[in-house]
């Protein structure tokens, strides 16, 4: 096995040393002022929501509590945190989401400049600023506990190769510090633990790795008893395609090529997917032919376990809930596949001919990069809108509403990205501030999103045609008469607390379905079938916003009457 101490390559002078950190900084700018442009109409969504309203006040078995099978501490800290101090403001977690971002690609560059130089770990560097791939990561702060994780482990690479007393102290810190981020944390510590049994003379310091390996190990065995695992073994036999699919994706996500470019057509995106997935085969037979020939460092098999160990985890897991294009999944993928480029290569000095396929990958890797990551903005908007609309009409009946009910569960066009239940959004509410849009915020969403809207909020009040029974004569009320419109619809008012109605026409005839709507031009949401010369009753609780009315319609003629 080939040693593996790592000294700073003579690849230019101490001027192209610093031209290449000044080149990297002043991409950081670009990629903050891009991302903080872009997202500025990003709020809490998916994930974040549940983190955020999961206040324990830092109670110990609160931060260790598993979240989708990953131990999370920080992240829970940094969320239960920055609210007590900001409110519901979203600024201050895009910032520390840019930050993380700038930290992962810092590290990448450190590692890769003290085997090819700055000029060459400029590249990679830049793109994973820029990495439209995983545009969760890359806009939102919904990617902090993924970048958190894994720049405390990058860092923890960058002191493992120091060597001395203070460098396994501060693996030690950084490595504990990921592993209480993620999972990859974990990874990334089996991989430090690799390069320290095979480096000669460094097992003595396996101390940094094996107590935060020891103490996860003890709380994956606690944290049984939530059953949140997500690997089965019910595809085991498909594992090996989907480990190649999940290095293929992380390839093509890293040259910026979307796993999702042939949406319009499956023939073009099977086309690339198979041609990366060659690719990876390639790879990584070149890499142990090489491995055979020349050895491998013990870093080199630090990244290679790193990555096999992440894409084995992804061909495991439950299909239906871990892919191997998950954006999220690429960004860690693309940076294990640079550590092993970069180590395979440690100390080669490229020709003319090689610097111009550099050259050419990289612009190539970040034209595509940079477009997925315009591309993907519409839709986070639209996303983040969505979420706002539908959190906004549930704190508006909050107190009617049963506090276990989640949006996502209504059924479409509800948002699946809401996933904190009403209760914990209102109790969140209650400290820090409203989370949703205004009633005239929502108002000035677009059609689909109001349908959506008055869909969520008919559904989570469980509003409902009743009939009301017998032929009794009607209470004291103010009743009108409503008869079609040109459209052939008959549309009316409802008024808060009870409203009676009556069809006309003899009772025989089919029945007539109810729509009702808030938000919306028009009623869209049904809520029962109305029996020709029948009554039925719908209860509106009154949440004192008078400006945006209920309003119904159904067909044929109705007498509608409030009781006085």
């Amino acid at each position: 096995m080939a040693g593996s101490g790592v000294t700073q390559p003579a690849f230019g002078d101490e001027r192209t040393a610093r031209l290449a950190r000044n080149a990297l900084f002043g991409a950081m700018v670009v990629s903050a002022l891009a991302i903080l442009v872009l997202g500025r109409s990003l709020s809490f969504w998916s994930d974040e929501l549940e983190w955020l309203t999961f206040q324990d006040d830092f109670g110990i078995r609160g931060l260790v509590t598993p979240h989708g099978s990953h131990l999370m501490a920080t992240n829970r800290i940094i969320y239960e945190g920055l609210p007590r101090l900001f409110g519901t403001s979203y600024m201050p977690f895009r910032l520390v989401a840019i930050v993380l971002l700038f930290a992962c690609a810092w590290f990448v560059f450190v590692l890769v400049r003290r085997r090819l130089g700055g000029m060459v770990a400029l590249c990679p560097a830049i793109v994973l600023l820029f990495f439209g791939s995983a545009q969760d990561i890359a806009l939102s702060p919904l990617g902090i506990p993924f970048t958190l994780s894994i720049a405390l482990g990058l860092a923890a690479f960058v002191t493992a190769e120091r060597g001395d007393r203070r460098g396994d102290v501060l693996t030690f810190l950084l490595l504990s510090a990921s592993i209480l981020s993620h999972t990859f944390g974990t990874i990334i510590a089996i991989g430090v633990g690799v390069h320290l049994l095979l480096e000669p003379g460094a097992r003595r310091r396996i101390w940094a790795v094996a107590i935060p390996l020891a103490a996860w190990f003890a709380w994956w065995v606690w944290a049984r008893q939530f059953h949140q695992g997500v690997v089965t073994g019910e595809g085991l036999g498909a594992a090996p395609l989907r480990l190649v699919e999940a290095a293929g994706a992380a390839i093509e996500g890293a040259v910026g090529i979307p796993p999702q470019f042939g949406h319009k057509s499956d023939l073009l995106e099977t086309g690339f997917g198979i041609l990366f997935d060659l690719i990876a085969v390639a790879g990584a037979g070149l890499l142990a032919i090489r491995i055979r020939r020349h050895g491998a460092t013990s870093w080199l098999w630090a990244y290679i376990t790193c990555a096999l160990i992440f894409w084995a985890g992804i061909a495991l897991a439950d299909p239906s809930d871990r892919e191997p294009a998950t954006p999220r999944y690429l960004y860690f993928g693309a940076i294990m596949i640079v550590l092993i480029a970069a180590e395979t290569t440690r100390g080669h000095r490229f020709g003319r001919r090689a610097r111009r396929w550099l050259l050419a990958l990289f612009a190539v890797a970040l034209v595509g990069n940079v477009a997925q990551l315009l591309y993907s903005v519409p839709g986070l908007n639209d996303d983040a809108a969505q979420v706002r609309s539908q959190i906004g009409v549930m704190e508006l009946d909050a107190e009617w509403i049963d506090p276990t009910v989640r949006v996502r569960e209504l059924g479409a066009p509800a948002a699946l990205e809401i996933a904190a239940s009403i209760g914990e959004i209102a109790a969140f509410d209650d400290g820090a501030g409203q989370l949703g849009f205004t009633p005239d915020e929502i108002g000035e969403q677009s059609e689909e999103l109001r349908l959506g809207s008055d869909y969520v909020l008919t559904r989570a009040l469980d509003v409902a045609l009743v009939p009301v029974p017998g032929r009794s004569p009607l209470p004291p009320a103010d009743c009108t008469v409503h008869t079609p419109g040109a459209d052939g619809y008959t549309k009316f008012p409802l008024a808060f607390g009870g409203n009676l109605i009556e069809l006309g026409g003899p009772p025989g005839d089919p029945a007539a379905t109810v729509e009702v709507g808030r938000f919306a031009d028009a009623p869209s949401v049904p809520i029962g079938e109305l029996a020709h010369g029948g009554r039925s009753a719908i209860l509106i609780p009154d949440d004192g916003v008078p400006e945006h009315p209920w309003t119904a319609r159904t067909t044929g003629r109705l007498r509608v009457c409030v009781p006085s």
